[in-house]
């Protein structure tokens, strides 16, 4: 079960990123998106599974977020190593993993 929480402008998303939980990981990050900011810090610490489905919720957020900047934190070394295989990983800025 995927789990998501916004603290000002840093959001929180953990847990099963996958098909049964693209709709509710798509209405949060329109949350997000509902109050103007200039950046938004994107925590994934908790991620345990994701899916192409996911990846392509956050591709699509991006690209809606023109004016926000997106900095992803603590993503799971294995996302990054997807993401990279896919050629995506460039757009995904930020720190892949914080201790």
């Amino acid at each position: 079960m995927a789990n998501f929480r916004l603290s000002g402008d840093k959001a929180f998303i953990g847990g099963d990123l996958t098909v049964g939980s693209a709709a509710a990981l798509k209405n949060f990050l329109l949350t997000v998106s509902r109050t103007p900011r200039r950046e938004v810090s994107v925590d994934l610490r908790g991620v345990e599974n994701w899916d192409s489905a996911a990846i392509q919720i956050f591709l699509s957020w991006m690209k809606g977020s023109k004016d926000t900047a997106i900095v992803w934190r603590n993503m799971p070394p294995d996302l990054v190593e997807d993401l990279r295989v896919t050629g995506l990983a460039n757009l995904f800025s930020g720190v892949p993993h914080e201790q």
